[in-house]
């Protein structure tokens, strides 16, 4: 039995249970049909059972019952087994990093990091978008989801530096999906905080690096450059790379890789930011002038990465699905017109015109599946 993440989405209190759930080994907890009673807390019955079996998976979405609510679409989707896998990923992520005295968390770690970039190496615009989409929709999950899109855009960026061989690359991901294991659940606590951090929190806040170096240490990992790029990820130090040492170069990247990609996601006390003002703040170092790690992470995901919104030059409203040639003319599913009214999601279209505008999330209240958008980018 091959066992995959439970999207939390397909539990429905009051409904029946549509997939069995399991345990971390595949053992039977909760039978498909049961009826979860009107009140079920979902989360709490996830924490017993967070897993479901991929063929049972398969079997149900081929008889077309995977169709987004809103929508109330026929027949199964391609991209919907994307989406459950990715959909549930950022739970996977919590209950890996927020475990980190554990036996086996060094293995759990690097088994999800692996599996992430390979979904990167194989489809890496589809894995942008996925990441993006699931840090710009909620706060759910924030620290996980955060390193996951942290982890995705470092190595990204890892491979376009000269002279950085494939172990290189692979210890500036693991630092960027590791890089806050000491606060993990402080992470998560302050993207819903409406109050400013108290001193103990503020404490946490600014010794997570050495305190997150130090966890990885305890729990095995001896790899230098790894664990100097976590110590020192929050230094604010702009100009060139290659005067610092390996580890301070990957530090770099990620201080850069952390700051775009917190500007994406929503916290309690400020809404996402578009694309765009996320790259502004990337692009441009402490000194005033453009970073080198910075102009780094824009070309290599874009001015306007997968799954960021755009007003295109016509008017219309759109979705990034792909990087095109050039980072400011990515492909573009047309979403909406130019008065906000639906598109039906059939098309991706190269932009040849600038964009108009970068959108932040809530700016646009449309129903965006996942699965939808998924299935489109693979055409």
């Amino acid at each position: 039995m091959r066992i995959v993440p439970m999207p939390e989405s397909l539990l429905r209190a009051g409904q029946p249970l549509p997939i069995s759930l399991r345990d971390g080994r595949g053992g039977l907890v909760v039978a498909r049909g049961t009826l979860l009673p009107a009140g079920a807390d979902v989360r709490a019955l996830l924490r017993r059972a967070a897993w479901a079996d991929a063929d049972e998976i398969d079997s149900w979405q081929r008889k077309g019952r995977v169709a987004h609510p809103a929508r109330q679409t026929s027949g199964p989707r391609a991209g919907d087994a994307d989406a459950a896998h990715w959909s549930g990923l950022p739970a996977r992520a919590n209950r890996v990093l927020r475990e980190p005295a554990d036996a086996g968390f060094l293995a759990a770690l690097t088994q999800l990091h692996d599996e992430l970039l390979d979904r990167l190496d194989h489809q890496p615009d589809k894995a942008l978008m996925a990441l993006i989409r699931l840090a710009s929709a909620s706060t759910d999950h924030y620290s996980a989801t955060h390193g996951l899109l942290c982890a995705a855009a470092a190595a990204l960026v890892a491979r376009q530096l000269p002279g950085w061989s494939a172990a290189d690359c692979r210890s500036a991901s693991l630092a960027a999906l590791s890089m806050n294991v000491w606060m993990t659940a402080l992470q998560d606590e302050l993207a819903k905080q409406r109050a400013v951090p108290s001193v103990a929190q503020r404490a946490v806040l600014e010794h997570h690096a050495h305190g997150s170096a130090k966890l990885l240490r305890d729990a095995g990992v001896d790899d230098a450059h790894w664990l100097e790029a976590v110590e020192h990820h929050h230094d604010s130090v702009s100009g060139p790379l290659a005067p610092r040492s390996k580890g301070r170069q990957m530090a770099r990247v990620l201080q850069r890789v952390d700051l775009f990609t917190a500007r994406l996601s929503p916290r309690r006390t400020r809404p996402a930011m578009s694309a765009a003002a996320a790259a502004q703040a990337a692009y441009q170092g402490e000194d005033g002038r453009p970073d080198e790690a910075g102009m780094l992470l824009i070309r290599a995901l874009g001015i306007y990465p997968p799954g960021c919104l755009v007003r295109l030059a016509t008017d219309e409203l759109g979705v990034v699905l792909r990087r095109g040639a050039k980072a400011n003319l990515p492909q573009v599913a047309v979403i909406a017109d130019s008065a906000a009214r639906p598109h039906a999601l059939q098309t991706c279209r190269s932009v040849t015109e600038p964009i108009k505008a970068a959108l932040a999330p809530h700016e646009l209240a449309l129903d965006l599946p996942l699965g939808e958008l998924l299935s489109l980018a693979q055409r």
